[in-house]
């Protein structure tokens, strides 16, 4: 197997910077999901357990455009006589092409973009390929960061590549080792999560991978029984909905094994039974081309994704891509039975699994695969599944990879982020053990960067440095361990400063220790004012729901420095003044106070709402002919805006009421422009 590095151009918008504000947990840890009925009690096993929203420490990653300019991304190559794996090392590892050699064929949707949109927990997503989600609900937290890829010898002294990472916001280890042998064509990833602490704690994984669209795309499990979430439960902030069936029988519906029979974006989840030795998923073309994924017990929960015929779900699939490359379907394995199910990983505990990507070109009997009989046709793939990888063969393997894992890295040749090194480092100085895999998973000192600096200086000097007023920290840190530290620190009263009670502040809030948190704020406040400790006690009391006191801090961090201020600053002013009918204030700053740079689209979009209560459409109606950027997924505020005045001139020209009837009658007959147009689902 050849490992190198190489660079992939292509157009792209890239990141550029992040939301500074600590975008803080969802106070319900637990989301209601809700059961029609038909849910066995293994498929309602902690539903809706720890999915509430969850960043900190990271930032939100909001800013990008959709200008893109030639793009040359580092990616690292394994390839053998078969198989070429491309991966964007500096974007969470994603794997972006997977190619057979000697056809040239495709096994992945690879996008021709680099294209980031509002659809990840972070904000920044981009579709294509095969992405890692581990550790919280949702794409993953380090979806578009660097990863760490370094080359390791097997038993018989060959290479193989190995990605691995430190997740912050729920403290585990992530690796995953990535195999091509000599004259195979499947890729095998081994993939180990590791708790190193002596508490248990949520965890997540999910694989997902993006695979063309075509118009007679089936997909397959070695399941046919499912759970599919209920339509109008898809894109919106509504409870949940499940029910369970067969696989061809979800309501309404013809045949869901064939993708393009959703008429709206939606999924379902293939439950494998726990006898089941190597559960699989396959997506089946009529040009007799199969993909295939199959794994070891571990994900034995498989996934379709789909977006539908609805102009809302093509929109949002050229939106991430192009007009006529963008279409794909995702096929996906995980750890419970659905994204919404949570699961715990033991203290002092590691999960790990193998899966393998593989494909098959059949030239005989093709129309098997597409017998009127799911059943029948399902029967048929799994025999050409078990050809290509035998039930057994991965669980043979598991025990040979898992000890491989433990070997020591040979050399890195991508560097992830320096967190991982900082966490060694916290280690020595509070004399605990070093971890267990600390060769295997090697972080240098020389990945500490700026980020990084304030902690250090708070091992090295014992505080944390005092910022100005109208500063913000270069990083936000929410460890336990890393709150002691600190709380020890601010025991000499000269380590006391305005920032070191903003950071404490931050990290009991984080924790939902309220209380805490306030007092560390307002102390901090009472050592030096800034706009950022004024900002966050806005968000204190905004979850009060005491709308006044939020506006009243919101105010004054406003009033520190308006003119310089961050855009994210305004987009939650904004938010307020609408909450608190202040339609007049969220106009004047608008067009009077702030600068075109801190005009988010967020911010235009709380501005129209503002022309709208006002009635001024001749400045209103500009926005409405705005292409979005970072809309959010099942977020439909400019779009909603657009119905409620159609519905008032409605109700004007015709000199009828305007109510609630009249505008869900305009919403169901007016087809609304296409750049507002990215409902999921028809409502």
């Amino acid at each position: 197997m050849n490992i190198f590095l190489s660079t992939l151009t292509l157009p792209g918008a890239l990141i550029d910077g992040s939301n500074p504000l600590p975008v803080f947990r969802d106070w319900k840890k637990d989301q209601p999901v809700v059961s029609d009925g038909s849910l066995s009690e293994e498929n309602m096993e902690k539903m809706g357990y720890e999915i509430g929203l969850r960043v900190l420490p990271y930032n939100i990653q909001d800013r990008y455009t959709r200008n893109k300019k030639t793009t040359e991304l580092k990616t690292i190559v394994i390839e053998n006589e078969n198989l070429r794996a491309i991966f964007l090392c500096e974007y969470g590892g994603r794997l972006y092409s997977l190619t057979d050699i000697k056809t040239g064929k495709e096994l992945l949707f690879t996008n021709p973009v680099l294209q980031m949109a509002n659809l990840s927990t972070r904000n920044a997503w981009f579709s294509g390929g095969i992405e890692w989600n581990v550790s919280q609900y949702g794409h993953s937290l380090q979806t578009c960061e660097p990863m760490y890829f370094a080359k390791v010898k097997d038993k018989d002294g060959q290479y193989f590549l190995r990605m691995y990472e430190f997740e912050r916001t729920k403290r585990v280890y992530y690796q995953i080792d990535f195999r091509l042998p000599k004259n195979s064509k499947n890729l095998y990833a081994y993939v180990k999560i590791i708790n190193n602490d002596d508490y248990s704690k949520s965890t997540y994984w999910w694989t997902n991978i993006a695979v063309r669209q075509e118009k007679n795309l089936r997909v397959f499990s070695s399941t046919d029984d499912i759970m599919y979430i209920y339509p109008e439960s898809v894109g919106t902030k509504a409870d949940k909905k499940f029910g369970a069936c067969k696989a061809t029988e979800i309501p309404g519906l013809e045949d869901p094994s064939y993708p393009l029979n959703f008429p709206y974006s939606s999924e379902y989840f293939f439950q494998n039974k726990k006898d089941v030795i190597s559960p699989w998923e396959v997506a089946s073309y009529d040009d007799g081309y199969m993909f295939i994924e199959r794994s070891t017990n571990a994900i034995r929960f498989k996934k379709m994704f789909c977006w539908g015929n609805l102009r809302g779900g093509n929109k949002w699939q050229k939106f991430l891509s192009t007009d006529d490359a963008g279409e794909y379907v995702e096929v996906q394995a995980g750890l419970a039975p659905t994204q919404v199910n949570g699961f715990d990983i033991e203290a002092n505990s590691i999960i790990d699994f193998i899966q393998a990507f593989t494909f098959d070109n059949i030239d005989k009997d093709i129309e098997k695969v597409f017998d009127k009989s799911y059943q029948k046709s399902r029967e048929y793939v799994e025999n050409i599944v078990d050809k290509n990888i035998d039930e057994s063969h991965l669980d043979n393997l598991l025990p040979i990879f898992k000890k491989e894992s433990e070997s020591s890295v040979s050399e890195i040749i991508s560097v992830g982020s320096g967190w991982g090194s900082l966490e060694n480092i916290r280690k020595e100085n509070e004399n605990e053990k070093p971890l267990p895999f600390k060769d295997s998973m090697v972080f240098p000192i020389s990945s500490i960067d700026t980020k990084c600096l304030p902690w250090i200086n708070l091992f090295n000097e014992g505080y944390i440095n005092e910022l100005g007023s109208d500063e913000i920290p270069l990083s936000w840190m929410t460890d336990i361990n890393f709150e002691r530290i600190l709380e020890n620190s601010i025991k000499n009263k000269d380590n006391i400063n305005a920032t070191s009670q903003l950071h404490l502040g931050v990290m009991y809030y984080e924790r939902f220790e309220e209380d805490k948190a306030l007092k560390s704020w307002q102390e901090s406040i009472s050592i030096k004012p800034s706009a950022i400790v004024y900002r966050n006690l806005s968000v204190l009391y905004r979850n009060k729901n005491d709308i006044n006191t939020a506006l009243d801090y919101m105010k004054k961090a406003f009033e520190y420095y308006n003119s310089s201020m961050d855009q994210a600053f305004i987009e939650e002013y904004f938010e307020l003044l609408l909450k608190a009918k202040k339609y007049d204030d969220v106009i004047n700053i608008y067009e009077n106070i702030i600068n075109d740079k801190q005009k988010s689209e967020k911010a235009v979009s709380y501005c129209a709402y503002a022309y709208l209560e006002k009635s001024d459409y001749e400045k209103l109606l500009p926005i409405l002919e705005r292409e979005q950027i970072s809309i959010r997924e099942g977020e439909n505020h400019l779009l909603d805006i657009y119905f409620i005045y159609q519905a008032k001139m409605k109700a004007k020209n015709e000199n009828i009421e305007y109510n609630g009837s009249l505008l869900q009658k305009v919403r169901l007959e007016m087809l609304p422009p296409e750049n507002l147009d990215f409902r999921m689902v028809f409502r």
